[in-house]
């Protein structure tokens, strides 16, 4: 949705780099992996790691130039997974591990874009 909306949006301003282009080779490769496996929990730490590749882009871009996301989408996400993982009697790493690896990229961000720490930690 937010690569569909980039092209509608006239303001939206991305460039595709190098980094990008590695990162998304390697969550390709995770997604393939992730089908050859077809073994339960394997396939879902391959499909972590594919949207945790995926995701170094974006963490990337909100560490560098805060400006250009908002930060109240991904908390509100976290708001919602955190509900998930409430409404589980029994944590195993085949029902919570890609629920917490949301959990947790979504606060990173959230973070780096409401606290601005790149450029804290720029300043410094």
């Amino acid at each position: 949705m937010t690569f569909a909306g980039s092209f509608v949006n006239k303001k939206a301003e991305w460039k595709l780099t190098k980094f990008d282009i590695f990162c998304g080779i390697l969550s390709i490769l995770g997604l393939i992996l992730w089908l050859i496996t077809k073994v339960g929990n394997i396939a879902i730490a391959f499909s972590i790691l594919a949207d945790g590749l995926a995701a170094i882009p974006t963490i990337v871009k909100s560490y560098k130039y805060p400006d250009t996301e908002m930060a109240w989408p991904w908390i509100a996400t976290s708001f919602g997974v955190l509900l998930t993982l409430l409404t589980l009697k029994k944590l195993t790493f085949a029902n919570s591990s890609f629920i917490i690896y949301i959990l947790v990229v979504n606060l990173i961000i959230f973070s780096l874009i409401q606290f601005r720490i790149g450029e804290k930690i720029n300043k410094a």
